[in-house]
């Protein structure tokens, strides 16, 4: 097994940030319809590892400082007060347990990743289908997916440099540029 967490610290969110931002690329890219030569299910596939991904940054943050309990009370926080993150967390557990209806959810609502296909036109001649996923929620409201991603991004981005995090994973580089 690969010990991941044995990455030297400050390293070790900004890195998984860096996987998110790649899994968030992935999405914007079927979000765009410019995944044609990919098959629906792996589109599908590609979308709930982004919200996964996403979701697990809390766990690399709270290993930032693995032994400070008001640290990992701070991230959940975080999660807690962004309703964003929240659905994110609901989407992520709910993949992961397979059981939406019997496991409690952040949001406090149920909801269905649901993904929709369209006719994708180019001057009025249909060239292919573009996928798009609204997550759907027990009250009705539908929530467009991709939308909900970048809402997630931001927060994390924000959450990120105010916690300096950004700043110290620099930090450590340069000191390791330095030491050579």
């Amino acid at each position: 097994m690969t010990e991941v967490r044995k990455l030297p610290l400050n390293t070790r969110a900004f890195d998984q940030y860096q996987r998110v931002k790649r899994w968030f690329e992935r999405f914007k890219a079927i979000n765009e319809g410019s995944t044609k030569d990919i098959d629906i299910q792996q589109q599908y596939d590609d979308v709930l590892a982004f919200f996964m991904n996403c979701y697990h940054l809390k766990d690399w943050l709270i290993k930032e400082d693995e032994f400070s309990t008001e640290w990992r009370k701070t991230v959940e926080q975080y999660i807690s007060i962004n309703e964003c993150l929240q659905l994110c967390a609901d989407i992520a557990n709910g993949t992961k347990h397979f059981s939406p209806g019997n496991i409690p959810t952040r949001s406090g609502q149920q909801s269905e990743l649901q993904p929709h296909v369209f006719p994708h036109l180019k001057d009025g001649i249909l060239v292919g289908a573009i996928m798009k996923f609204y997550l759907v929620l027990d009250n009705g409201e539908s929530i467009d997916a991709f939308n909900l991603a970048a809402d997630c991004m931001k927060k994390w981005e924000d959450f990120m440099t105010t916690h300096k995090i950004f700043e110290k994973h620099k930090k450590f580089i340069d000191d390791k540029l330095s030491e050579k």
